[in-house]
């Protein structure tokens, strides 16, 4: 399972409407369209990273080193 925040105020102007109903690879698809800096995904099904998306540990990192405070949205994606 994914977790994934992206900018409030983003390039592409996705709000939380913008991923109701889409498949799992259309909600990534769509978040990878935006800049590097205006999205963050975590793999929160695994305790460590893995080459792909960082895991529970990096969001917990990030998350206490108040790097996703104040001006994000989050979007869960369901991925078994």
């Amino acid at each position: 399972m994914l977790l994934a925040f992206y900018k409030i105020d983003n390039s592409q102007e996705f709000s939380p409407d913008t991923f109701k109903d889409l498949e799992p690879s259309e909600i990534l698809d769509k978040l990878e369209s935006l800049d590097e800096w205006e999205w963050r995904c975590y793999d929160i099904s695994n305790k460590c990273s893995n080459q792909r998306h960082p895991a529970l540990d990096a969001f917990v990192e990030d998350y206490n080193n108040e790097e996703l405070d104040l001006g994000w949205w989050c979007v869960l994606i369901q991925t078994d």
